[in-house]
């Protein structure tokens, strides 16, 4: 995503038979909380859809409420999680697990 010839945002998705996971999403800092984030994310999942896919999965770190925040107002749901996913500075991080059906998407 760009604004003003500047790279602002980006999504990386994995696609697979029936299912499509997001790898990264990111926004630089002076343009979070602007819903970017959100167009990004929404844009993969109707893209997903296009495809045929029929769920998404993604993986973030239990302490990054912005994303959570996020990821429950597209109507993903927490279906599990991975003890010590990300190596950190300050040790080991667990990851949630969220999950969304596209076959409820209009």
């Amino acid at each position: 995503m760009e604004a003003n010839k500047t790279l602002i945002g980006f999504i990386i998705i994995s696609l697979g038979v029936e299912e499509c996971h997001v790898l990264n999403l990111g926004v630089a800092h002076a343009y979070q909380r602007q819903g970017y984030g959100h167009q990004l994310l929404l844009h993969a999942l109707n893209y997903a859809k296009s495809q045929g896919l029929r769920i998404v999965y993604l993986e973030v770190r239990r302490t990054n409420s912005r994303a959570i925040s996020l990821y429950k107002k597209l109507q993903f749901q927490l279906v599990g999680e991975r003890k010590g996913y990300y190596q950190t500075v300050s040790g080991p991080e667990d990851a949630l697990i969220f999950a969304r059906s596209l076959q409820e998407m209009a």
